[in-house]
């Protein structure tokens, strides 16, 4: 089932390769829709509606890694400015 909603999302922000503390980091924001479908029956009260996947690759010197990490939100996307909303809060806060 996971695997099914994440081969899909709604919206993808990439950002630039930056330099940060000495390795080259690009993160890559994916935005996914959270229907009542997707969810446990006992969640539905929670007004889950997004689930946002960022994905950091690094290479410091000759090693390259890759992490994923996820954020839900209740807050609803119809748009890609929508997105780009969330992603930016996620990129400044992380």
């Amino acid at each position: 089932m996971c695997r099914t909603l994440f081969e899909k999302f709604d919206y993808e922000q990439v950002g630039p390769k930056k330099k940060w503390h000495g390795r080259l980091e690009q993160r890559t924001y994916r935005c996914y829709s959270v229907g009542a479908s997707v969810l446990a029956p006992r969640r539905h009260p929670t007004g889950l509606a997004t689930l946002i996947g960022v994905e950091r690759c690094r290479q410091q010197a000759d090693v390259l890694s890759q992490q994923t990490h996820y954020f839900v939100s209740n807050a609803g996307v119809i748009s890609q400015a929508d997105a780009d909303e969330l992603f930016g809060a996620i990129g400044q806060h992380w």
